[in-house]
């Protein structure tokens, strides 16, 4: 998967990835969106994302010694402050867009306006004249929405794959055809969870909240914001 769904995808397309700054190939001519997050929250929902995919013969998944992997820099997509700082220096690009989850979460209208103009004023405009049409793109954006969306059981997935028009269905099966064989994983709280700011605060420990702050507070200069 990865690059063989980049090469297939219908152009123009959206791609959603996680990749730090110099891991992606640039271009003038792609726009680039990126959502920052609170570093305690981006934590815990690293873990429950995280715990889906955990082979069952990992017998340690426990939040504890997640956090500490986390505030030792030793997960996936590199060190948290590197993958931020790494993008927020690019946000004066005209095609880069830099936001937080937390916006968004404050006024989800306000910003999927912004976005709508980043893509291109007309979708903006467009927004603004029909409210109608708006407020679906709301709707279907709703976390409620999304849930039902990212739905991975089977059951799921062959609903999506009929749904699709022949052609694209079929780049979609292709895509899995060398997908490794699924083994039994720690149980997941699905993909779409709380989506919830704060959410940290039910998870740390005091303890945690102090090892966090001293990993905070040993950022590299050039890594700061």
């Amino acid at each position: 998967m990865g690059v063989e769904v980049a090469e297939k995808m219908p152009r123009p397309g959206v791609l959603k990835i996680h990749l730090p700054f110099e891991r992606v190939p640039y271009s003038d001519n792609a726009k680039y969106i990126y959502v920052a997050r609170n570093p305690y929250d981006v934590c815990v929902s690293f873990y429950y994302h995280m715990k889906g995919f955990t082979p069952k013969t990992a017998k340690d998944f426990s939040f504890a010694r997640f956090h500490e992997l986390f505030v030792s820099d030793k997960l996936s997509w590199g060190p948290y402050f590197a993958h931020l700082h790494a993008w927020y220096s690019q946000r004066d690009r005209p095609n880069v867009l830099f936001f937080t989850y937390e916006q968004a979460r404050k006024d989800n209208a306000l910003w999927a306006l912004k976005v709508a103009d980043f893509l291109g004023q007309k979708y903006g405009n467009q927004l603004r004249k029909d409210q109608a049409l708006f407020s679906k793109i709301l709707e279907v954006c709703s976390l409620e929405n999304m849930r039902r969306v990212f739905d991975s059981s089977t059951r799921g997935m062959l609903r999506d794959l009929l749904n699709l028009p022949p052609e694209k269905a079929l780049k979609t099966l292709d895509v899995y055809r060398d997908k490794p064989v699924i083994v039994e994983t720690h149980e997941s709280e699905g993909f779409i969870r709380k989506g919830k700011v704060g959410d940290w605060k039910t998870h740390f420990t005091v303890d945690q909240i102090e090892k966090t702050k001293a990993w905070i507070l040993k950022i590299p200069k050039d890594q700061t914001l």
